[in-house]
């Protein structure tokens, strides 16, 4: 398994596979890919992957946002994670199939940032996210590549898209969009 694979897996999935001597490779691909988590009430933590991860955004997170009139917004708030100011143009990046259309100077939207999406943000003059808190993967690794980020937007990825010219004051948590 590549070290993206073995990132991918559960401290539950590694318990497994060294019992039986083999990692589920197909299953951390899958993570690795497109996941989300949520926690049950019995204090464990379910992911989901493929159509099942999908399936849950549209039902789900999809929806929240259909009462807001977005087309009028030109500014979104969220957490600072990482101070700094940037300009350029957003790219919505939340797969691995996404990573292609980076490229430097870009300002990154995502729901999430993941392990996946790494050499995008390194990419990145700035990361917004949808979700997120001030230990969340984004807070993290924007803070280690002092990237300005800005978290916990709720639905930057349904108001910007690709190619949208966006200014981002993460001091502030202020997203302007330009043009």
């Amino acid at each position: 398994m590549s070290l993206e694979q073995v990132r991918s897996c559960t401290i539950a999935m590694l318990q497994e596979g060294l019992k039986r001597g083999e990692l589920d490779g197909a299953k951390a691909n899958d993570i690795y890919n497109f996941h989300i988590c949520f926690p049950n009430d019995d204090q464990t933590v379910e992911i989901l992957t493929g159509d099942d991860a999908q399936s849950f955004y549209d039902r789900y997170v999809k929806p929240n946002n259909k009462n807001k009139d977005l087309d009028n917004i030109k500014e979104i708030r969220g957490t600072c994670a990482c101070a700094g100011n940037a300009t350029g143009k957003v790219k919505i990046i939340n797969r691995i199939s996404d990573l292609e259309k980076m490229n430097y100077g870009d300002i990154l939207v995502s729901l999430a940032t993941t392990p996946s999406i790494v050499s995008a943000m390194k990419k990145a003059a700035a990361i917004i996210t949808d979700e997120g808190g001030l230990t969340c993967h984004a807070s993290i690794v924007s803070r280690e590549l002092n990237i300005p980020c800005v978290i916990g937007t709720k639905f930057a990825t349904e108001v910007l898209k690709d190619g949208d010219i966006v200014e981002v004051d993460a001091q502030r948590g202020l997203v302007k969009i330009i043009n």
